[in-house]
């Protein structure tokens, strides 16, 4: 599926040492993915795992750690399903609801800056979608950020599908599952016998 991106140029925080912004977003039939850019301007030129990318850090700071270079960063549907990159997902509002999931992608940067992709699954209900940051180290308090909902399934509406995933060649080669890193090998024909 080739999803529709859309401008969106979010501040979701922001103080005299830091700033942190989504440019845009891209809409899918279930759900929508982008990508928080970051620019600081820290003495100490900040830390290597500015959204917890490491199980440890994102553990000590679940458990009520307070590790100030990490940056708390969450999304909250209309209907209070929330995520977050240290907490995970919440379960749905009923048992019906799906639970809110934001999954953190590739990451990378250097000298003041970083780029750090994100997808969020399922495709919100309709209402505000919050955006929520905090990083302690560069005096960014807890803020909050809203956006109608309209713009992500307006785009999601427009996605292209290449082809239904029952024509996908997907079962005659390897394959991997998107930020999640697993890769499933098909098992391989046996070899041709030589011939006689």
């Amino acid at each position: 599926m080739i999803g529709k991106t859309v401008a969106l140029n979010l501040v979701i925080g922001r103080s005299d040492k830091a700033a942190l912004w989504i440019p845009a977003l891209t809409g899918f039939a279930d759900g929508f993915e982008f990508e928080i850019e970051l620019r600081h301007d820290l003495e100490d030129g900040g830390s290597p795992f500015y959204f917890g990318n490491h199980p440890h850090r994102r553990r000590w700071a679940s458990e009520g750690g307070r590790y100030p270079e990490l940056i708390r960063f969450g999304i909250q549907f209309s209907d209070g399903r929330k995520a977050t990159n240290i907490e995970g997902r919440t379960p749905g509002a009923d048992e019906a609801s799906e639970a809110a999931e934001l999954s953190a992608h590739r990451g990378g940067g250097g000298g003041g800056r970083w780029c750090q992709e994100f997808s969020v699954r399922p495709l919100p209900p309709a209402g505000p979608l919050a955006f929520v940051c905090e990083w302690p180290v560069a005096d960014i308090p807890e803020t909050r950020n809203e956006i109608d909902l309209a713009l992500v399934r307006d785009a999601a509406a427009e996605a292209v599908l290449l082809w239904p995933a029952a024509e996908t060649r997907g079962d005659t080669a390897r394959w991997a599952t998107h930020g999640t890193g697993v890769v499933r090998p098909q098992e391989s024909p046996e070899p041709p016998h030589p011939a006689a």
